[in-house]
């Protein structure tokens, strides 16, 4: 089924199928749920069909789920990728350049 949504149609979908992921997740590996392979299946296809564009749904949907419906290929690999690159952003240290700085800026850092 090939279905032209507009953006906040697009965004209400995505976030509705974020919710259904966060309430049917499994928590084992072991444990998968019917529900939660039906939704894998839905995200799939919904991207399989290009009615959902991959970026949209690899920036909203979760880790699990994107693995669950095979949009990204190792799990572990990508939430690696995702700690490193919020550390990095949060401990980044702020350069001055005390030198080009006007001597009043100088003396009040």
């Amino acid at each position: 089924i090939n279905i032209k949504l507009n953006h906040e149609e697009l965004e209400i979908l995505v976030d509705k199928i974020w919710l259904l992921g966060m309430i049917s997740q499994p928590i084992n590996e072991s444990e998968g749920s019917n529900d939660w392979s039906r939704l894998c299946q839905l995200v799939k296809n919904l991207y399989n069909n290009k009615n959902i564009d991959g970026s949209v749904l690899k920036t909203s949907l979760d880790i699990p789920l994107l693995a669950g419906a095979g949009l990204i290929k190792d799990q572990k690999a990508v939430q690696t990728m995702l700690v490193r690159l919020n550390t990095k952003l949060l401990y980044k240290q702020q350069k001055y350049n005390l030198l080009r700085e006007e001597t009043e800026g100088y003396s009040k850092l």
